[in-house]
């Protein structure tokens, strides 16, 4: 009920990250209002609220490239679909972007490591270089 009053002030004039955070909080609040082993209609109608909230956080989050959230909400998003009927399409769709932020995450780091290490031996270089 708190998130639910602050919402409307944080979406006036919160910061993107702030909004985000907020709809993603609210959607995680939704998918904990589920019992675990529930299937029935009952189940479904927080699984569509948190679907709701988690496309508004996704939607934020791109415009700040919040690569890790993104990711949190892909994943959520495919575990969401995978219980409604009809959702495995969607739950692919969600998968598939998921594994696609991760492999770009992956690649930025081994970018990352390569660089280090093009830089450690410029600077071993460097070094004999001022050594000898």
């Amino acid at each position: 009920a708190l998130l639910n009053a602050a919402i409307p002030l944080l979406m006036q004039h919160g910061h993107v990250w702030f909004q985000a955070e907020a709809c993603l909080t609210l959607a995680k609040c939704n998918l904990a209002e589920v019992p675990s082993r529930e299937a029935g209609a009952s189940a479904s109608q927080p699984r569509q609220n948190a679907l709701v909230q988690l496309e508004k956080a996704a939607a934020l989050f791109e415009k700040i490239d919040d690569v890790h959230r993104l990711k949190e909400i892909y994943y959520l998003q495919s575990r969401i679909y995978q219980f409604l009927p009809s959702g495995q399409k969607k739950r692919d769709e969600a998968a598939k972007n998921f594994f696609k932020l991760n492999k770009m995450k992956q690649h930025r780091l081994t970018g990352r490591k390569q660089w280090e290490s093009i830089h450690g031996i410029l600077i071993t270089d460097v070094n004999e270089m001022l050594k000898g």
